[in-house]
């Protein structure tokens, strides 16, 4: 299956190459990339499945697609029914030491809507989410 989301991604990268230039194709092309080493990610041995995390200081319950030992979240923004909602920031940590990070929109306690991650390495995604998924224009197109 991630195979195949990678070649996806690629021709979705071509089009919008065709489409729009060069900086689209480039966006659209990492943030395939990054759309398929997260489910990966999370299927490798070591690695915990997906799971909810709260927050200890607001008790707000965050989506964590890919777990990692000793992590924990801060969230910044409300908290309806127990799970993340509305505009906030999420901080990971890790081993105490901070990590990535989500700027956008919250519902249910997954992302959704506008929102910028912005990773441990540097490398930034933004874009519109859903169901704590990447969304992508005209990927139904293909």
């Amino acid at each position: 299956m991630p195979g195949r989301l990678v070649l996806g991604r690629l021709i979705w990268g071509r089009l919008a190459l065709e489409r729009w230039g060069l900086q689209a194709a480039a966006a659209v092309f990492c943030a395939g990339i990054l759309a398929a080493a997260l489910p990966a990610r999370a299927q490798d041995e070591n690695q915990a499945p997906p799971r909810w995390i709260t927050d200890a200081k607001s008790g707000c319950k965050i989506w964590d697609p890919a777990p990692e030992p000793q992590e924990t979240v801060n969230w910044s923004g409300a908290c309806t029914g127990g799970l993340a909602t509305g505009k906030g920031t999420v901080q990971w940590f890790e081993n105490g030491k901070p990590g990535d990070r989500y700027i956008g929109e919250y519902q249910g306690g997954k992302r959704n809507g506008h929102g910028v991650a912005i990773f441990s390495n540097g490398t930034r995604i933004e874009g519109d989410w859903r169901d704590d998924e990447l969304l992508q224009p005209g990927v139904n197109e293909i």
